[in-house]
C-alpha cells in the first residue's frame, strides 16, 4: 500500500498517466476509420467464406442423395470416425491409470505427463471434430432425403 501512495504523490507518475491517456486517445481517433474499414472487410470475407462452404455442403448432400452406394460409404466412414474417436478418448483417459501402475521411480513419468498425455488429448479433440463433421453431414443428408421423399419423422 505504501508503494501505491508514494506513486500517487509522485508528479512523474501523473505526467506519465496523462501523457499516455492523451496519446492513446489521439491514436484511437486517427486509427478509427482504418479499424472500421478493416473490420468491415473482415466481416465481408468471413460471410463470403461461409456462403462458399454452405454451397459446397449443399452439393455434397445432393451427391450423397443421388448415389446410394456413396451414401453408404459416407455412413461407414462416419461410423469408423466415431470408433476412432472413442478409442482415442479411452486411451487418453487410461493414460493416468497406466502411469499409476508403474513403479515409484519411473523416470519417464514426466515424458508421459508432459508430452504424451497432451498429445493424446489433442488427438482426441481432433478425432471428435472429424467425427462430428461427418455425422452432421450424414444427419443433414438423411433429413433432406426424408423431406424429398415425404417420409414421416421417426419418433
Amino acid at each position: 500500500m505504501g508503494n501505491v501512495l508514494r506513486n500517487l504523490s509522485d508528479g512523474s507518475w501523473w505526467f506519465t498517466v496523462v501523457f499516455l491517456g492523451v496519446f492513446v486517445s489521439v491514436l484511437a481517433g486517427l486509427l478509427k476509420d482504418q479499424i472500421e474499414w478493416w473490420l468491415l472487410s473482415l466481416s465481408a470475407a468471413l460471410d463470403d467464406r461461409r456462403k462458399a462452404r454452405e454451397c459446397l455442403r449443399r452439393q455434397l448432400i445432393d451427391s450423397l442423395l443421388v448415389d446410394g452406394r456413396y451414401f453408404e460409404l459416407a455412413r461407414f466412414r462416419a461410423t469408423i470416425a466415431c470408433v476412432i474417436f472413442a478409442a482415442s478418448s479411452v486411451l487418453h483417459f487410461c493414460g493416468p491409470m497406466m502411469l499409476a501402475l508403474q513403479p515409484e521411480n519411473f523416470v519417464q513419468s514426466s515424458v508421459v505427463w508432459g508430452v504424451i498425455a497432451p498429445g493424446l488429448g489433442m488427438s482426441s479433440m481432433v478425432m471428435a471434430y472429424c467425427a462430428a463433421r461427418r455425422v452432421e453431414l450424414i444427419n443433414a443428408a438423411t433429413a433432406e432425403l426424408r423431406i424429398r421423399q415425404r417420409l414421416p419423422k421417426l419418433p
